[in-house]
């Protein structure tokens, strides 16, 4: 009868290691899904708010080519985080009147990129996540954007 009660206590075990092992083995499967799945969610939040500031600087760029605006400010409501995660963004030249706006997330190490064209030049800079403002100053002739 002893063997009865080691067998059974044994099966216990052996099935509860497996079962333990098939649950440790879909957690570390299931992580890395997720995470690509957070850092998907977070470039498309970056590309929609790179694509909304690029919006906002077309329509300061339209307003600064109408002749007689010595000063033009729009304000751009943006998030001030993405999927949970700050970002930042990068505003620079790569050849006349063609910019690229980099949106940076990097607790995720995620970022977009947005192209744009401009006739008014855009002062390179890099500016936090969250309310910005497009100014257009006359007298430099350039736009720039700017904490909000």
């Amino acid at each position: 009868m002893a063997d009865r009660g080691v067998s059974t206590a044994l099966n216990y075990v052996l099935a509860l290691a497996v079962v333990a092992l098939l649950v440790s083995g879909l957690f570390v499967g299931m992580s890395g899904f997720a995470e690509e799945r957070r850092d998907g969610a977070v470039r498309t939040e970056l590309s929609v708010v790179g694509n909304r500031l690029a919006t906002e600087l077309g329509t300061a760029e339209r307003l600064a080519l109408t002749g007689d605006a010595r000063t033009v400010r729009v304000g751009v409501a943006l998030p001030a985080r993405v999927s949970g995660t700050d970002y930042a963004v990068a505003i620079s030249r790569t050849a006349p009147e063609q910019y690229v706006l980099v949106l940076r997330a990097p607790a995720a190490d995620v970022s977009a990129t947005v192209r744009l064209r401009s006739r008014v030049r855009v002062r390179p800079t890099t500016v936090g996540g969250g309310d910005l403002r497009v100014v257009y100053d006359g007298a430099t002739d350039r736009l720039e954007v700017t904490d909000g």
